[in-house]
C-alpha cells in the first residue's frame, strides 16, 4: 500500500482522487484545523469544534467520548501524535494530553497571573521528547512537563506589563532533533529542552543553524525530512531552506514571485515521502522534489489543487494523503483495481467493438469487427489501423487464435483470415480438397487443442470443421449416420478433456472421441440439473476436474473422485450469454447480476468486480479475458475503451484487522480498547460490543458477522453493523470471534478472537458451594441433635407427667384413704346397716375403677370429671356428715365434647373437704362451679373453712397441703409445656377478699384448644 500511494504521488495532485468529507457526512465543523493518526490507527480531526475520531465510516467527537472534555476549549490548534496511545492537543485556551485507549486526559497547566492566561494558554504546539517530558510552545513562552503533568522548566517572556503594549505571539511549532529533544521554533529563533540539566536552552549552537534568519522571520516554520535535514520556508525571505544538521550546510531556493505570491505565514512544508515534499498556499498546493542523493530541490511550480483553500496536510501509516480546508477533509482514495485507457480512431464518431485481443512481441492486435484490426503498443496506445475488404465490402472480424509466432488467424464473416504480423500481408484461408468449405462461413469460434489440431465453428448448425496442425488439411465433422449423436445445433465453444475428446458446447453438449473419430456422446441435461434450458459451456482445470455453466442456473462440477455437484453461492451464477475465459485454474467470467467474476477452481476463492471498481458494465463487448503475458494483468473492452486488472485472488489489498473498541455495560459503564481477554461478573452478562477495522479504502464494502464459540460447530451470525448485542450469557468461558469481509472478494476476511468469561455468581462459586454444604451438614446436623434433644425433653416429659400422674393415682390410693373406707364398711357392717355399707361399698369400688379408667388417658370428658367427682363427694358425705355440697354447671356448657386432664380437680375438693372444713360447725359448705369465661373453662372449688392462710399455719396439715399443691403444680407445668394447653391454677383466701372465710381455688384452661390428642 505504502508503495502504491508512493506512485501517485509522482504525478499531479488530482482532486477526483480523493473523497470529501464535511458536516453532512458528520464532522463538526467544516474548518479543518489539524489532521494526525494515533498509534491504533484511528484518524483523528481537529476542528473548530473539537478534536473528532475517524475510522474510515463515521467520526465521533472526543466529547462523545469522554463528555468531561465538553468542559473545555473546544477550538482545537493543532493535534499530534506523541507516542503509544497518546494524543496532544493544543487549543486557544490550553494543552491537553490524551490517552486514546481510554480516552482520559490531563491538563498541562503553568501557574501564572489571571491576567495573562487568554495568551499563556493560547497553545500553538504540544510534543513529547524520547525520555517522556511533555513540551508546550504557547503565546507567552515554553514550558516543560513530567510524565506526572507537573511543571519541571518553563521560558515565560511576557508579563503584565506587557498587555495591550507588546504584539503576545512568543512560540512556533514544536519538532524533535535528531537525538531526540525537544525543538521549538520561536520569535527569538528557538530553544532546546536538555533532559540532563532540566534547562531550556535558548539558541544552542550545537545544530548550526541562522540564528540570526530564525529570529528576524517569527512565521518561520521548521520541519525535518530524514533524521539530519531540516527544511523550512521564510514567508519574509520568500525563500526555502534545506539545512543539514550533520555538515551544516545550507542551501537556499528563491521561489518565483507568482509562487510566493500565493504563500503565506500560514504555509507549511510536509514531508510526502522521502522524495516529495507539499507546501500549501493560499490556494492550493505546490510539490517539492527532493533527492535525498544529493540533497538538493526541485520546486515544481504548477499550482495543485487549485480550487481549495488548503489548511494542513497530514500523511498516513500507509502513505496515505489527508488535506484538511476550510470547506472540510479530503481523503486520497486507492487506485481503482480496474485501470481505463480509452482510446478512439481519428475521424471516427461510432463507438469502437473490440471483440479479441492478442499479444505478439509487446504489441496488442484487437479485432475491432466492422473497423478492422487495431495494433496498441504495451501502455494501450492506438498505433495502426487495418481494415480488410472482401468484393470491396469491409470484413467484420471476431475471434483470434496466434497460428505462429508471425502468423494471426482471425474469424471473420468471410472464413478465416490469415494475417502475418511482420509482412502485415492477409488472405483468406482455402484447402485444395475442399476449396468450399470456409468460403462465406461466418466464423465465430477458434480452437486448438493439444495434439495442434484446430477446431473451427461457424453459423451452421451440428457442424464443425478440423484443420490439422500442418495447417494444410480441413475435414468436417456434421450430423449423420456416422454422428447420429451431434445434436447441439450452434456451437459456442470447444473444450478437450484430459482423455483428449473435444466437446462440442450448445443447445447441448456431444464428445468427440478422438480415438474412434465420431461423436459417442450427447448430455441434453447434466444430473442435477433442476430446470430443462439448454446452453452448455464447459471447461476442465488442471484436475481434470469439469465446470460446466447452464442456462439460469449455477457451476455444476464434476469429478471423477466425488461426482456432481452444484456450486450454491448466488453471486457466482454464470451469464451464459456473456463469455467465459478459463485461464490456468483461474475462472473470468460475467456473472447474472452483470459483474465480473474471477473465481479460483481449485480454492474455490473469488473476487468480484463491480462498476465501482472503475469499469462500465453495461459496455463490456470483447468475447473474453485476455491475460498479458509479460504482467499478471488480464484485460477486457469496452466502447473505446481497454481496461486492465490485477488477477490476485483475492487482491492484495488487505483491511486491518478488526478490534474491539467499545462496550456499553449495565449501569452506563463503558469501557474502551479492551484488553484480550474479556470477563465480567454474572451481572455483566447482558452488554453492547462495538468492533471496527479501519479501513479508509472501502468502507462500506464491508460485510460483518461474529460468533460465540462453544465448539467449532458454532454457526456465524451475519450483521448488518459492527455492533454485536449479547443478552444473558449463561456464565463460562467462551470464544467471541468477529470477522471482516468483502462485500465482492476483493480482499480477504479478517478475524479476531477474544477469550469471553462470564463469572459464575457467588451461589455457584466453589467456596460458596463448599460453605453451603458445610453449612447444610451443620444445619441438618444441629437439627438432628435438636430432634434428639427435644425427644429425650418429651420423653422426659412423658415420664415426669406418668410419674406425676402415678403420684395422684397414689394420692388417690393411698392406704389411709383406703383404709378409712374399708373401715367406714366394716362398721356399717357390724352395726348391721347393711343398706349403707353395700351403697358405700358400690361407690367405693366404682372410684376404684374409675380411678383406674382415667389414669390410663391423657384427657377426659368433662362430664366424666363432673361425675367422678360427684361420686366422690358422695362416698365423703357417708363418712362425714357436717357438710353439705353442691355441683353447678354453667347452662349451655358442653360436659360432653369438652375434655381435660383427668383427676387434676380431685385433690383439690379433697383437701377442701379434709384441710378446709371444721368438724365442730354443722354447716360446713363446698361448691364447685363451672362455667365460661371468655374462651376459658373455669372449674371453682369454694369452701367456707378456716380458709388456706390458717390452714397454712399448722405444720402437719400445712405440709400435707402445700404437697398436694406442689403437685397440681407441677402437673399443671408439664402439660402446659407439653401440649400447650394454657392450664392455670389459683387459690384465693376469701379473707383478703373480705368476703367471709373459706377458700376458692379456681382451675382454667382454653376450653377451645383442641386437646383431643
Amino acid at each position: 500500500m505504502c508503495i502504491l500511494y508512493a506512485g501517485m504521488t509522482l504525478g499531479q495532485l488530482d482532486i477526483t482522487k480523493f473523497t470529501k468529507y464535511n458536516t453532512l457526512d458528520g464532522l463538526n465543523h467544516n474548518h479543518v484545523t489539524s489532521i494526525t493518526q494515533d498509534s491504533t490507527g484511528f484518524i483523528w480531526i481537529g476542528t473548530e469544534n473539537g478534536p473528532m475520531r475517524f475510522d474510515g465510516s463515521s467520526f465521533v467527537s472526543l466529547t462523545t467520548l469522554n463528555p468531561l472534555y465538553a468542559d473545555q476549549e473546544i477550538y482545537t490548534v493543532k493535534l499530534t501524535t506523541l507516542g503509544k496511545n497518546e494524543l496532544g492537543i493544543s487549543t486557544t485556551y490550553g494543552a491537553f494530553v490524551l490517552n486514546t485507549y481510554d480516552y482520559q486526559f490531563h491538563t498541562l497547566q503553568y501557574d501564572v497571573d489571571a491576567a495573562l492566561t487568554t495568551w499563556t494558554y493560547n497553545t500553538y504546539d504540544v510534543q513529547k521528547d524520547r525520555w517522556g517530558y511533555y513540551g508546550v510552545s504557547t503565546k507567552t513562552g515554553f514550558y516543560i512537563y513530567d510524565d506526572l503533568y507537573q511543571p519541571v522548566a518553563s521560558k515565560h517572556v511576557y508579563s503584565v506589563d506587557d498587555i495591550g503594549t507588546a504584539w503576545m505571539l512568543y512560540g512556533r511549532n514544536i519538532v524533535l532533533t535528531p537525538d531526540g529533544k525537544l525543538f521549538q521554533k520561536n520569535i527569538e529563533g528557538y530553544n532546546v529542552f536538555d533532559d540532563d540539566s532540566k534547562k531550556i536552552l535558548r539558541n544552542p549552537d550545537v545544530y548550526q543553524l541562522d540564528t540570526a534568519l530564525m529570529s528576524h522571520d517569527g512565521e518561520l516554520q521548521l520541519n525535518f525530512i530524514d533524521s539530519a535535514t531540516l527544511v523550512f520556508y521564510s514567508p519574509l525571505k520568500r525563500k526555502i531552506y534545506l539545512q543539514d544538521l550533520s555538515t551544516g550546510t545550507k542551501k537556499e531556493y528563491v521561489l518565483p514571485d507568482k509562487v510566493s505570491a500565493n504563500l503565506s505565514w500560514f504555509s507549511k512544508i510536509v514531508v510526502r515521502n522521502d522524495s516529495t515534499l507539499l507546501i500549501n498556499g493560499r490556494k492550493g498546493a505546490y510539490i517539492i522534489k527532493y533527492d535525498k542523493a544529493q540533497k538538493t530541490l526541485d520546486f515544481l511550480p504548477e499550482l495543485q489543487l487549485p480550487d481549495i483553500e488548503v489548511t494542513t496536510f497530514y500523511v498516513d501509516h500507509d502513505g496515505r494523503l489527508w488535506i484538511g480546508t476550510y470547506a472540510g477533509l479530503y481523503k486520497e482514495n486507492n487506485p481503482l483495481p480496474v485501470e481505463r485507457f480509452p482510446f478512439s480512431i481519428a475521424g471516427k464518431t461510432d463507438l469502437v467493438n473490440i471483440k479479441w485481443m492478442e499479444n505478439v512481441n509487446g504489441t496488442w492486435y484487437a479485432s475491432a469487427l466492422q473497423d478492422g484490426l487495431l495494433t496498441f503498443d504495451e501502455h494501450f496506445n492506438l498505433k495502426d489501423q487495418e481494415v480488410f475488404t472482401e468484393n470491396n465490402v469491409p470484413v467484420r472480424l471476431s475471434k483470434m487464435l496466434r497460428y505462429d509466432k508471425d502468423h494471426l488467424w482471425i474469424c471473420c464473416s468471410e472464413g478465416i483470415m490469415d494475417y502475418n504480423v511482420i509482412t502485415r500481408q492477409h488472405s483468406l484461408l482455402v484447402f485444395k480438397e475442399h476449396p468450399e468449405y470456409l468460403k462465406n462461413v461466418v466464423i465465430h469460434e477458434i480452437y486448438r487443442e493439444r495434439s495442434g489440431d484446430i477446431w473451427v465453428s461457424g453459423n451452421n448448425s451440428n457442424s464443425v470443421f478440423r484443420i490439422d496442425k500442418t495447417g494444410d488439411h480441413i475435414h468436417l465433422v456434421e450430423l449423420n449416420d456416422a454422428n447420429p449423436k451431434f445434436k447441439v445445433n450452434l456451437i459456442y465453444r470447444f473444450r478437450e478433456d484430459a482423455q483428449g475428446n473435444v466437446w462440442f458446447c450448445g443447445d447441448a453438449m456431444a464428445r468427440y472421441n478422438r480415438k474412434e473419430d465420431r461423436v459417442d456422446s450427447l448430455v441434453e441435461k447434466l444430473p442435477l440439473q433442476h430446470n430443462q434450458r439448454k446452453v452448455f459451456i464447459l471447461h476442465s482445470n488442471s484436475k481434470n476436474e469439469l465446470w460446466i455453466s447452464t442456462n439460469g442456473e449455477n457451476w455444476h462440477t464434476y469429478t471423477e473422485e466425488k461426482g456432481w455437484s452444484v456450486v450454491d453461492d448466488p453471486k457466482l451464477n454464470p451469464d451464459p450469454n456473456k463469455y467465459q475465459t478459463l485461464i490456468g485454474d483461474d475462472l473470468y467470467f460475467i456473472s447474472r447480476q452483470g459483474k465480473i467474476i474471477a473465481l479460483n477452481t481449485l480454492t474455490r476463492k473469488y473476487r468480484i468486480l463491480s462498476a465501482i471498481d472503475g469499469w462500465d458494465q453495461e459496455k463490456i463487448n470483447s468475447y473474453g479475458f485476455f491475460k498479458d503475458p509479460d504482467s499478471d494483468y488480464l484485460i477486457f473492452t469496452g466502447d473505446n475503451v481497454i481496461y486492465r486488472f490485477a488477477s490476485e485472488l483475492p487482491a492484495s489489498h488487505q483491511v486491518k484487522t478488526p478490534f474491539v473498541s467499545e462496550i456499553n455495560l449495565p449501569g452506563n459503564k463503558v469501557l474502551h480498547h479492551p484488553d484480550g481477554n474479556l470477563t465480567f461478573g454474572s451481572d455483566e452478562n447482558t452488554f453492547q460490543l462495538k468492533f471496527l477495522t479501519l479501513n479508509f479504502d472501502d468502507p462500506f464494502n464491508q460485510v460483518y458477522a461474529y460468533r460465540l464459540k462453544e465448539t467449532e460447530q458454532t454457526n456465524w451470525i451475519p450483521i448488518d453493523q459492527p455492533e454485536i448485542n449479547l443478552t444473558q450469557i449463561p456464565p463460562g468461558h467462551y470464544n467471541l470471534e468477529i470477522s471482516v469481509s468483502s462485500k465482492n472478494n476483493e480482499w480477504a476476511p479478517v478475524y479476531k478472537s477474544y477469550p469471553l468469561f462470564i463469572q459464575f455468581p457467588f451461589y455457584m462459586q466453589w467456596w460458596f458451594i463448599v460453605l453451603a454444604i458445610s453449612g447444610l451438614a451443620l444445619g441438618i446436623w444441629l437439627l438432628i441433635r435438636y430432634r434428639l434433644k427435644r425427644m429425650r425433653f418429651i420423653s422426659n416429659l412423658d415420664r415426669q407427667v406418668i410419674e406425676y400422674e402415678l403420684k395422684a393415682l397414689h394420692a388417690q390410693m393411698n392406704p389411709h384413704f383406703v383404709f378409712n373406707c374399708l373401715n367406714s364398711i366394716k362398721e356399717m357392717i357390724m352395726s348391721k346397716d347393711n343398706k349403707n355399707a353395700n351403697i358405700y361399698l358400690n361407690k367405693f369400688s366404682y372410684l376404684l375403677r374409675s380411678t383406674l379408667d382415667q389414669s390410663k388417658l391423657s384427657f377426659v370428658p368433662l362430664s366424666n370429671t363432673i361425675d367422678y367427682l360427684r361420686h366422690y363427694l358422695e362416698m365423703e358425705k357417708l363418712r362425714f356428715t357436717h357438710f353439705s355440697y353442691s355441683i353447678d354447671v354453667q347452662e349451655g356448657i358442653e360436659t360432653d365434647t369438652i375434655v381435660m386432664a383427668p383427676l387434676l380437680l380431685q385433690p383439690i375438693v379433697e383437701n377442701a373437704i379434709w384441710h378446709g372444713q371444721s368438724e365442730a360447725l354443722d354447716d360446713n359448705q363446698l361448691c364447685l362451679r363451672f362455667y365460661i369465661c371468655g374462651d376459658d373453662l373455669v372449674c371453682e372449688v369454694e369452701d367456707n373453712g378456716v380458709g388456706i392462710n390458717a390452714v397454712k399455719s399448722t405444720q402437719t396439715s400445712g405440709m400435707h397441703l402445700s404437697s398436694a399443691l406442689e403437685n397440681i403444680t407441677k402437673r399443671i407445668e408439664l402439660l402446659n409445656r407439653k401440649h400447650d394447653l394454657h392450664y392455670r391454677l389459683s387459690i384465693i383466701d376469701k379473707s383478703e377478699m373480705n368476703k367471709g372465710h373459706g377458700t376458692i381455688v379456681k382451675l382454667s384452661f382454653n376450653h377451645k384448644h383442641d386437646e383431643s390428642d
